[in-house]
């Protein structure tokens, strides 16, 4: 039996044929080595049409369909080419292999995940090198690349021609290259923390993609099957605000944080409080839960400093027999009448401050004694020692050996060992501002404010002295107030 208008060849039958023949040769499709074609003949009429149509329904419906169809062609071979019943047998099998083979690649050719969604078919890969895409519909923009050959698994080598930028909501993938040929969605993980500014956090069944500035969540990914396949989007989000609760992660700072009850929830809460104002806090609101917490590595890294200078345990008898002397400035707006400067003195035993404003550093070689001999005659008092920096304003070692006057200098660059006139920068210069700000002054008025600021200071009582004011101390009574 034979039936007219569709041929299987192989390549030298093929040939063969054609020379024969000498008929137009249309192919159709591969099929296992062997091709299917369509003998047109030149004939007028019928010949054409029929053939076109067998070779169509022969290429696309099952077996049954076409034994069918051939035994109504069957009765009109006249003018249509024919092959024999092996060669019909031939046809069938080769159909049969030819649907089995399209259906074994259909369901191997993309790697789809659980939610079945092609946006969550990505795989998150540590041993690739490049993200790879077989869909073209997925970029926002392509360009042509240099050719990459990239070998797979299997030995087969595909190439890359084409690579471009895709947006999977908040990620981001640049350099994505386009490979229809691949058989599934890769993210390379290397290549995304080397071209975006996140990092990736590696839990038991899901993994989150955070972006280091903000600590936000972009992306997340679920194991299935030892894979982590890319979540939608909005599952993503969705997941975002109990993701840490419900999974089991390893970083220290986390793992306790299940419910608003855990005093680690609160401790982050609160800006990494300690444990003692968490536990005062406890015994006020019922919704907070007190337990020891571990600093963690936030408040290491936040709250470091250097270790604290010891006390000094000298500390002196009597007025004037140890004074503190250091500059501050230059400031930055020159007072109203010329100064960018101020020499601040204060006196160990009372903390009594005075204030000299300076043009000049080296003004101090001539202020400095002449306050030492004023004080001196008005108190009946000799000066024992006198503490400063290094600066070569202080240097008047002439003047001191005269007067016998022994000069201590800090260490370098440790002002902390000059704590007391350190620290009365600082409260000079906040009570200074103040005033500035409260009289609606423009900074150039500083000269003025930090001279009145003295005179306060000097007036208010503190817990250094047991709250006694330096002005007390000095004078031996309460200071009147009346004139402020």
């Amino acid at each position: 039996m034979e039936i007219t208008g569709v041929k299987i060849l192989s390549n030298l039958e093929m040939l063969n044929s054609v020379k024969s023949a000498r008929k137009q040769i249309i192919p159709l499709k591969p099929v296992s080595g062997a091709l299917v074609f369509l003998l047109a003949t030149k004939k007028s009429g019928r010949a054409a049409s029929s053939g076109v149509n067998s070779s169509a329904n022969l290429a696309e419906v099952d077996p049954d369909t076409v034994s069918q169809q051939s035994q109504m062609v069957e009765a009109n071979t006249n003018d249509q080419f024919t092959f024999s019943k092996d060669q019909y047998q031939a046809i069938l099998a080769l159909l049969q292999q030819s649907k089995t083979a399209s259906a074994s690649v259909n369901t191997t050719q993309i790697s789809v995940s659980p939610s079945g969604d092609i946006s969550s078919s990505w795989i998150l890969d540590s041993g690739a090198t490049d993200h790879i895409c077989p869909s073209k519909v997925l970029f926002k923009s392509l360009s042509p690349i240099t050719p990459i050959h990239i070998k797979l698994p299997n030995n087969t080598t595909v190439t890359a021609s084409f690579s471009g930028t895709i947006n999977l909501g908040n990620l981001i993938l640049k350099n994505v290259l386009y490979v229809p040929d691949f058989f599934a969605f890769l993210i390379s993980i290397p290549k995304l923390l080397s071209y975006t500014d996140c990092m990736i956090i590696f839990c038991e069944q899901m993994c989150f993609i955070m972006q280091k500035s903000t600590f936000q969540m972009i992306g997340a990914a679920k194991q299935c099957r030892g894979l982590f396949y890319l979540q939608h989007s909005s599952t993503a989000k969705q997941k975002s605000c109990d993701s840490v609760s419900h999974i089991s992660c390893t970083i220290p700072q986390f793992a306790n944080v299940v419910s608003n009850k855990e005093p680690m929830l609160w401790h982050l809460r609160l800006g990494h409080t300690s444990n003692k104002i968490l536990k005062h806090m406890s015994l006020i609101y019922t919704d907070i839960h007190f337990d020891y917490v571990q600093p963690c590595d936030t408040c290491h890294f936040a709250k470091q400093k250097k270790l604290p200078f010891s006390h000094s345990t000298k500390k002196s008898l009597r007025f004037f027999e140890l004074v503190h002397v250091d500059i501050w400035g230059p400031i930055a707006t020159s007072s109203i009448d010329g100064f960018k400067y101020f020499l601040t003195i204060v006196d160990d035993f009372t903390h009594f401050t005075w204030i000299h404003p300076l043009k000049l550093k080296s003004d101090v070689k001539t202020i400095l004694p002449s306050f030492i001999l004023q004080t001196e005659n008005q108190f009946n008092l000799k000066l024992q020692h006198i503490r400063s920096d290094n600066g070569k304003e202080f240097l008047l070692h002439d003047f001191y050996s005269t007067k016998g006057i022994f000069h201590e200098t800090t260490c370098v660059e440790t002002p902390q060992q000059n704590s007391i006139v350190e620290r009365k920068h600082q409260h000079l210069l906040n009570v200074s501002r103040a005033l500035l700000f409260q009289a609606h002054l423009p900074t150039c008025f500083w000269s003025f404010a930090v001279k009145h600021a003295t005179h306060i200071i000097n007036r208010l009582p503190t817990p250094f002295l047991k709250l006694k004011s330096p002005y007390e101390l000095l004078h031996g009574h309460s200071p009147d107030l009346t004139h402020l």
